[in-house]
Order: structure tokens, then C-alpha cells, then sequence
């Protein structure tokens, strides 16, 4: 196990991603507010937050941890709550 602090998040996350042959944007704010998705309460995406692993090298994945459980999961799992609402045309 790798040693040391974890790297910063720089806001806004941004990250294109492939769903069905298409791109898509994701974007996430600082103080986002988002619910945990293991306890349910709500709290606010920041750099108390957000942080990435010092041992992940390759990717830098933000990992985003709830302060009430303290349980941590990947930004993906937050990002349908983070998308803001569009009309329909």
C-alpha cells in the first residue's frame, strides 16, 4: 500500500464518455449536492468530498466519500444525480 496524500480534485470534473455510439459530457460543479447513495443523506460534492487515490496512477478516477457513513464510491455513480435537467423537446 502506497503511502501519502491523496491528490486534489480540480473542479469543475469534466469527462466525455461513450454511451450507445454517442458522446456525452459530464460536468460536475464544485458543491454540487448530490445524495449518498449507501445512506441517503445529502452533502456536497467539494474538496472535502472529492479526492483521488494515491494509488491510482494511470487513471485519475475521483473517488467522492459521504462525510455522515463514510462510505466511498466512484464519481460514475454520482453523475445521474449531478446532470441538470433538460427540456424536452
Amino acid at each position: 500500500m502506497r503511502v501519502g496524500r491523496h491528490k486534489i480534485v480540480k473542479f469543475p470534473i469534466r469527462r466525455t464518455e461513450v454511451y450507445c455510439g454517442e458522446n456525452v459530457r459530464r460536468i460536475v460543479e464544485e458543491n454540487t449536492s448530490v445524495k449518498c447513495i449507501r445512506c441517503g443523506e445529502q452533502f456536497l460534492i467539494n474538496r472535502d468530498t472529492a479526492y483521488i487515490p494515491p494509488d491510482m496512477n494511470d487513471c485519475d478516477v475521483e473517488m467522492i466519500r459521504c462525510p455522515q457513513c463514510n462510505f466511498r464510491a466512484s464519481i460514475y455513480y454520482y453523475y445521474a444525480q449531478t446532470e441538470k435537467k433538460r427540456k424536452r423537446s
